[in-house]
């Protein structure tokens, strides 16, 4: 990752990672995650999803920085039924 995007970036991980949104492992509570330029945010629901997208939403504004809505993905899992995954604004079985 290139250190001046780390540096920007690294108030939005705070701020994220503060809310204690996201999926734990153990103690451990994570929402986000980091590779190369990509932003990864893992939540147990919709609901925390879309807090965690909002709060990203503000931050990057604040910073700046945008999000290339071209280059996204949803993915929802639920137990027992198969993955749904948004693309290009619709719903389908992936």
């Amino acid at each position: 990752m290139p250190i001046l995007f780390g540096i920007y970036i690294d108030g939005l991980i705070n701020l994220l990672n503060k809310t204690n949104i996201g999926c734990k492992v153990g103690a451990i509570c994570n929402g986000i995650f980091l590779y190369a330029g990509d932003i990864i945010l893992i939540t147990p629901s919709i609901q925390a999803l879309q807090s965690l997208i909002s709060l990203c939403e503000l931050e990057l504004d604040f910073l700046c920085m945008s999000v290339n809505a071209e280059n996204q993905l949803v993915c929802a899992l639920d137990p027992g039924s198969k993955c749904m995954c948004q693309c290009d604004g619709g719903w389908s079985p992936s």
